[in-house]
């Protein structure tokens, strides 16, 4: 019984630990103005096309965070690529950052735009509330309340706009060129502003390119270091001028690290697992 017990601190032990949380990469020199992406459980490389940027596959969630932003409501729009293979991309933004495992996050599936099985087909776009309302938790709680069918004239392998609308306690989302909204849904949890990110599910990789963000109560558009650069009202610190893109990891510092930790599992926050 001891020996029992003393298994089982181990094992809590080595998960609090940084190697149980995903490996943070900062990425400078992006963009024509030399945002700063932080990049969350995956690699980062720059994309001549659009200049866009590139997340790596890897196993659960990933986010690169614009630093600078802040984000509480308004709009969100981003074109996204993945690819049409099962089960194997997701792409999207995250938002009302609280903490790297703590956010908000509309993305599509680009793998079920065209599903012949209508209910592989209702999947192509999601809504999430993390760590509490993951997919799967929504699926069992409210099936098919927060996700949708798109257009199925939309590529899966090509460039697609996606659009986030938050307004109080309502999220409306839009795929590609079509003016009435793809998925308009009740907001989840309390989180209200944080920073904005691109996202990218388990074991996905993904393409982001001509990000913008707009304030509820503002009238100028900003792009935020993914094509056209414009300073506006989404809080960014304003650089020197461009620079080469670098990329340099996180040391795992206390501040770092206390970040980097979830307020649930490690399966939880990282989002170790996606299906249909």
């Amino acid at each position: 019984m001891i020996r029992r017990f003393r298994s089982v601190v181990l094992l809590v032990a080595l998960c609090t630990l940084p190697a149980c949380a995903p490996r943070v990469t900062l990425v400078e020199g992006f963009g024509k103005e030399g945002r700063t992406l932080r990049v969350v459980n995956r690699d980062a490389t720059r994309i001549p096309d659009r200049h866009g940027v590139r997340l790596s596959p890897a196993h659960g969630n990933g986010v690169a965070w614009v630093e600078g932003t802040e984000f509480r409501s308004g709009t969100i729009e981003v074109d996204v690529r993945g690819r049409e293979e099962a089960s194997q991309h997701y792409v999207g933004v995250a938002f009302h950052r609280s903490d790297d495992g703590t956010y908000e996050a509309a993305y599509v599936r680009p793998f079920n735009f065209r599903a012949a099985d209508p209910l592989r087909k209702q999947h192509a776009v999601q809504y999430i509330s993390l760590p509490d309302n993951d997919w799967p938790d929504l699926r069992k709680s409210s099936p098919e309340e927060f996700e949708n069918p798109v257009d199925s004239s939309l590529d899966p392998n090509d460039w697609v706009r996606l659009r986030v609308v938050v307004t109080g306690d309502k999220i409306q989302i839009y795929v590609g060129a079509l003016q009435a909204s793809t998925l308009d849904v009740r907001k989840l949890g309390k989180l209200d502003g944080g920073q904005v990110g691109l996202w990218v599910g388990n074991d996905s990789g993904g393409d982001f390119a001509n990000l913008a963000i707009t304030a509820a109560t503002g009238v100028r558009r900003t792009r935020l270091g993914l094509g056209d650069q414009r300073v506006g009202i989404a809080m960014m610190r304003t650089p020197d001028g461009p620079r080469p893109l670098s990329a340099t990891s996180a040391s795992c510092s206390p501040s770092t690290t206390s970040t980097r930790r979830s307020t649930g599992s490690c399966r939880r926050a990282w989002g170790c697992r996606e299906a249909r």
